[in-house]
């Protein structure tokens, strides 16, 4: 776990996050050295000369994370991918679910943390094909400042209806070394000479947001299958 960013350190506190064995002592841990990672929650700790214990608040080590989600829809009025529901942990292992439209449920994915280190930039494709009903909010992105309150909407999407096509829209997002976003910024669509049939249509970008997590949810009439949105980020370094 994270080191706490306030109350009493010491130096099991430390082991227990960076690793190391007994007999040792700080000098063990300074950033970039064997035990402990350069990344977005280190910042403060030192590479060398004087190094004390307050250096290491709300520090952690690097591990790799399941962060991956998907959704898709098919003409049978159903939707399938892989993700979480609302009331699992919001840092669990997203898997594989399916549902109709009759219950049409918003899915998530586990939180992440941006900055050095960890995700510093992330290409976003959001599909919809023809024949597909409009839905607002079909994705989502949060922010939080820290892993249990990634409940601010920073992104929405929409997605519009029409009969005779359909279109796959990407942006990528930006961070900070810190873990704020930096910027999202439009790529283009997969078919030009199509209408736009998705839109990026608000923001509100907070600077003290570290942690995010994206949502989806399907739209309720189908005429042809599509791919809503697939993150894959199976193996992706994420605090410990």
């Amino acid at each position: 776990m994270p080191i706490p960013a306030s109350g009493a350190i010491n130096m099991s506190d430390i082991r227990t996050t960076f690793g190391g064995t007994q007999p040792d002592g700080l000098s063990e841990y300074y950033k970039g050295g064997a035990n402990v990672p350069t990344n977005a929650t280190t910042d403060n700790v030192p590479t060398s000369g004087a190094i004390s214990f307050s250096d290491f608040r709300s520090s952690a080590g690097t591990s790799n994370r399941n962060l991956n989600f998907s959704m898709r829809y098919d003409p049978s009025a159903s939707f399938s991918g892989v993700g979480l529901l609302a009331s699992d942990s919001v840092t669990g292992t997203p898997y594989s679910y399916s549902g109709n439209t009759s219950n049409n449920i918003r899915y998530y994915q586990p939180v992440f943390r941006a900055g050095t280190g960890f995700l510093t930039a992330q290409n976003v494709s959001i599909g919809q094909n023809e024949d597909v009903s409009a839905l607002t909010d079909n994705v989502v992105m949060y922010g939080g400042t820290d892993s249990s309150t990634v409940t601010d909407e920073v992104f929405k999407w929409r997605c519009y209806f029409n009969g005779s096509n359909g279109n796959t829209h990407t942006w990528t997002i930006t961070w900070n070394a810190d873990g704020s976003i930096n910027n999202i910024a439009y790529v283009g669509a997969a078919y030009s000479s199509n209408p736009t049939m998705v839109a990026l249509y608000y923001q509100n970008i907070n600077s003290n947001h570290r942690w995010y997590r994206f949502s989806a949810k399907s739209p309720v009439s189908i005429g042809k299958q599509g791919q809503m949105i697939n993150l894959s980020l199976s193996s992706t370094p994420q605090p410990t």
